[in-house]
């Protein structure tokens, strides 16, 4: 399969993903993340190209009734799992190699002071 074709396939599957999620859920307060929002925190934190990103039940440790899980393929080839809670941004669970590679320095929010 040539690289075109792949691309267009994996951006064909990433917005049926998109749309699934982005249906409202009972239950669910209104002020929960986005797909959108929860693609920019994951970004902010970590460099890489998204795979895919799903929304998931939350395990009872997690706290959180409903997580979004996003796969990023970082520069150095890896593939990081990365959960985060959909009612607040919370970072849940971070599974893979290279985290340490792939993690982008904090951004200052105090305008420099």
């Amino acid at each position: 399969m040539n690289s075109g074709h792949r691309g267009s396939v994996l951006r064909c599957a990433l917005l049926s993903t998109l749309l699934f999620v982005s249906v409202p859920t009972p239950g669910v307060a209104q002020s929960a993340l986005t797909v959108d929002d929860a693609i920019a925190v994951v970004q902010q934190r970590y460099e890489g190209e998204l795979l895919d990103i799903e929304m998931k039940s939350g395990r009872g440790w997690e706290n959180s009734e409903q997580v979004y899980e996003l796969r990023l393929l970082t520069a150095q080839g890896n593939v990081l799992k990365i959960r985060i809670a959909r009612e607040d941004g919370r970072f849940l669970e971070i599974d893979g190699r290279g985290q340490i590679e792939a993690r982008l320095p904090p951004t200052s929010d105090n305008g420099g002071a």
